[in-house]
């Protein structure tokens, strides 16, 4: 049984369509490089706002009743180029417009972590699409519980849903399901985190965790 690698790429690594050519470049000079964590996009440069702090600003805005066109037209952009560069067309055309929907007429069925946790979430469908992978969404496949103590049928779950050696899988860092089936998300930088759970599992998967960012 091979070894597979678990490749976590962080938010300056997929900043844009070129960040996104040189990880398919990354994960096809090895075979083994079978399971991949992202972050959501990044800075292209220092004046730039990140994506996810878009995404809080968004979600204050209409949580409050408040225009929220600004910042949102901003992550819409964002994706909008990665998608047209790399040639997928309007690959997330419905989500955000799902999203948006949601966000004018029922803000308040969307939470805080929810909304901030799709900059991941998009980011990996993206990814999965542009590599040919498998998308896994970390929802509700890493759970934990109100200390953030990840449960043992975590790793359960994991070693069963990426089973597969042959396969190639994309999975959004950041966020998980709390016991309640809700999206939480850990702290800043939580992609890493999702990295580590994931390579954890190497017991039963023999996977190794290799850090890119």
């Amino acid at each position: 049984m091979s070894q597979r690698i678990v490749c976590k790429f962080g938010g300056s690594s997929v900043a844009d369509a070129g960040q996104f050519k040189k990880i398919k470049a990354i994960v096809e000079s090895d075979k083994n490089r079978k399971v991949i964590v992202v972050s959501a996009p990044g800075k292209r440069n220092p004046k730039e706002t990140k994506l996810t702090d878009l995404l809080y600003s968004t979600y204050d805005l209409a949580s409050k009743g408040l225009d929220f066109s600004t910042p949102w037209n901003l992550i819409r952009q964002r994706y909008d180029e990665i998608c047209n560069d790399l040639g997928l067309g309007d690959k997330l055309t419905e989500d955000l417009d799902s999203l948006e929907d949601k966000l004018k007429n029922h803000p308040e069925s969307v939470s805080t972590d929810f909304l901030v946790s799709r900059g991941e979430f998009l980011c990996a469908r993206l990814m999965a699409k542009y590599l040919g992978a498998n998308f896994v969404d970390t929802f509700p496949l890493i759970t934990f519980d109100d200390k953030y103590r990840i449960t043992p049928k975590t790793y359960e779950d994991i070693a069963k849903t990426l089973s597969d050696e042959n396969q190639l899988y994309v999975l959004p860092g950041f966020y998980g399901a709390n016991l309640r089936g809700e999206v939480k998300t850990f702290s800043r930088g939580g992609s890493d985190i999702t990295g580590a759970i994931l390579a954890k599992t190497r017991a039963s998967l023999k996977i190794r965790c290799r850090l890119n960012t």
